[in-house]
C-alpha cells in the first residue's frame, strides 16, 4: 500500500496515499469530480529507518487496506430505500426550493412536506437538508 515520497529514501518516514488505481483512471476517464484521497504518514518513535522490505510489506497491504476501507464505508452507508415522493422532495431541495415552493410544486400542503423529510431524515440518520442532500446525492453534479 505506502510507498515512500517520491524522492524519498528508505528512512524514519513514510508518507502513502490510499486509492484505489481504478477509480482514479474512472475519473480521469469521465471528467467526474476528483477521487477521494487518504494520505497515511507512517514514523518510528526510534531512529530506525524503514526497510525496502518494510516498504514492499507496506505496498502489499495497499489492495487489502483499500478493500476494508471500502466494505466498512460500506456498512457505514447501508442502502436506504426512500420512496419516489421523498426523492421528488429531496430534488426540489437540492434545486433550493423552500417548504413553500416544494409544497406548491407537489400541489401537497407544507406540513405534507415537511412530513416527507422528516421521514426522509429519519431513514437516512441525518437532522439537516445539507446532510440529506450529502448522503441521496454525493456528486454534487447529480441533484
Amino acid at each position: 500500500m505506502p510507498s515512500p515520497r517520491p524522492g524519498a529514501e528508505a528512512g524514519t518516514n513514510c508518507s502513502a496515499e490510499l486509492v484505489s488505481s481504478s477509480a482514479a483512471s474512472a475519473a480521469e476517464k469521465t471528467g467526474s469530480c476528483p477521487v477521494t484521497r487518504r494520505k497515511y504518514h507512517f514514523s518510528r518513535e526510534n531512529a530506525r529507518p524503514f526497510t525496502e522490505r518494510d516498504l514492499l510489506t507496506m505496498q502489499l497491504l495497499r489492495p487489502h487496506l483499500i478493500a476494508l476501507y471500502r466494505e466498512a464505508a460500506r456498512r457505514r452507508h447501508e442502502p436506504v430505500r426512500l420512496t419516489p415522493r421523498e426523492l421528488d422532495v429531496l430534488r426540489a431541495v437540492a434545486n433550493g426550493l423552500s417548504t413553500e415552493d416544494i409544497a406548491g410544486q407537489l400541489v401537497v400542503s407544507t406540513s405534507t412536506v415537511r412530513k416527507h423529510l422528516e421521514n426522509t431524515y429519519r431513514k437516512l440518520g441525518v437532522s439537516s437538508r445539507t446532510a440529506a442532500l450529502a448522503r441521496v446525492f454525493p456528486d454534487p453534479d447529480l441533484p
